[in-house]
């Protein structure tokens, strides 16, 4: 007598290994599960939201856009009527008093994410792209005159 149903599942297209380097990108789900796995992985190893919580699909591609060109955007700081200057692209933790303050920590923070995006572990020809794509939820968009498709963030620029 069998007491199991056996459940044949189809391979999966990226699996993480202990050894492997992570960025993690996204909404506070991001956040707390990267907290978690980097009490488990040493600090090198997890990298996780570095322009700080980011919850719609358009700012993560954005995000890792910016990661892969390495050089970090511009034209994104004003400044704030609090008297501070802040990032349209990044959370409050790297507003500052300064213009100059702000973009020091914009730049060191994307400098050491982009070091991180191109040693990504999983290698190959589109490495990066294929690791992020890997991470995000792909879209499903429906217009009542369109017929239903399904995207990628990465591919809505």
């Amino acid at each position: 007598m069998q007491f199991t149903t056996p459940v044949s599942l189809p391979a999966r297209p990226m699996t993480l290994q202990p050894s492997d380097r992570l960025m993690m990108l996204g909404s506070c789900f991001a956040q707390h599960v990267g907290e978690e796995l980097s009490h488990a992985l040493p600090p090198t190893d997890i990298d996780v939201n570095p322009f700080g919580v980011l919850y719609n699909p358009l700012s993560i591609a954005g995000a890792v856009g910016s990661l892969l060109s390495v050089a970090p955007p511009v034209g994104h700081i004003f400044h704030g009527g609090d008297g501070v200057f802040h990032s349209w692209l990044h959370t409050s933790r790297f507003s500052a008093r300064t213009e100059a303050e702000c973009r020091e920590r914009i730049t060191l923070r994307h400098a050491a994410a982009s070091q991180r995006v191109s040693s990504a572990s999983h290698s190959g020809p589109h490495a990066a792209t294929v690791s992020a794509q890997a991470l995000l939820w792909p879209i499903v968009i429906r217009s009542p005159n369109r017929p239903l498709r399904s995207m990628s963030p990465l591919s809505m620029r």
